[in-house]
């Protein structure tokens, strides 16, 4: 952020993304994600699916709770936070954390994972075989260029280092 900005805070970019999302759901084209319109369910490649979002302001930094649909299982794509938010969602959405998917090992990524395995003390956490030394209460590898199956999902992992030498980027 220090470099994006000069002051090195962040409203201004949170404001244009407030902006877009008040809006509602923006579609993009993508095809190699093998995405093209989301919202045209006669010809949509996209499956329906809960997704919510929580971001910590201070590191511009997102969490997320993912499933297939409501009553059933779940997952979390990094533990950031906030979490009471994401909480909120899960109680409403009557949805199980199974799994914590981590894109990589800094702080902003994982300062919430005790809180998440407070509530869902079952959960598998996941992270790439570089990374997992780094991040206390990781029980399991993240596999690069791969696809798992989780809570109705498809997960893809891409192997994306740079940020880190694990970093791993999700579909």
């Amino acid at each position: 952020v220090d470099g994006l900005l000069a002051d090195g805070h962040p409203p201004a970019l949170l404001e244009t993304q407030r902006l877009v999302e008040r809006d509602g759901p923006v579609d993009l084209a993508d095809p190699i994600a093998r995405v093209d319109e989301l919202h045209n369910a006669a010809e949509s490649t996209v499956r329906p699916m809960i997704v919510e979002r929580s971001m910590t302001d201070g590191w511009l930094s997102n969490t997320y709770l993912v499933a297939a649909a409501p009553g059933g299982d779940a997952f979390v794509v990094d533990a950031g936070g906030p979490m009471d938010p994401l909480f909120a969602k899960a109680d409403e959405h009557d949805l199980t954390v199974t799994h914590v998917l981590l894109t990589h090992h800094h702080g902003d990524h994982v300062a919430a994972l005790g809180e998440v395995l407070e509530r869902w003390p079952d959960a598998e956490v996941l992270i790439h075989a570089g990374e997992r030394e780094h991040v206390l209460g990781a029980t399991g590898d993240l596999e690069p260029d791969a696809e798992i199956e989780l809570a109705g999902l498809t997960v893809r992992t891409l192997h994306t280092p740079g940020h880190t030498n694990g970093m791993l980027s999700l579909l």
